[in-house]
C-alpha cells in the first residue's frame, strides 16, 4: 500500500473522454408481476472525464482537479463499457 502512496497524476498526459456503458438496474422494492420483470432493461450512462486508468477489468475516471487530489472519480467495469470517445476542443461528437 505504501507504493500507492507515491502515484502522481499528470492530466496533462490524461485524454478527455466521453464513455458510453452499461449500468445494472435495480428495480423498485416490493411484488413486481413477471411481465413487468421481463421489461427492465440496463441502463445506458455517460460519463466525461479524464482518462486516469484503463486494463482489462476497469476503466477509471476523474471528472475534477485541484491540483493535488482528484475528485468525482468513478471506475466503471470493463466488460460494461461500450464505447469510449476521446474528446478534443472545437470538436463536436453527435450519435
Amino acid at each position: 500500500m505504501d507504493n500507492l502512496e507515491e502515484i502522481k497524476i499528470d492530466i496533462n498526459e490524461c485524454p478527455i473522454v466521453r464513455v458510453t456503458w452499461q449500468d445494472a438496474y435495480d428495480m423498485p422494492c416490493g411484488w413486481v408481476e413477471p411481465s413487468e420483470i421481463l421489461e427492465w432493461a440496463t441502463a445506458t450512462c455517460t460519463d466525461v472525464g479524464w482518462l486516469v486508468y484503463r486494463d482489462e477489468q476497469k476503466v477509471t475516471l476523474m471528472g475534477s482537479w485541484n491540483g493535488d487530489q482528484g475528485g468525482r472519480v468513478t471506475t466503471i467495469p470493463a466488460d460494461w463499457v461500450q464505447t469510449i470517445d476521446y474528446l478534443e476542443a472545437g470538436v463536436t461528437i453527435i450519435n
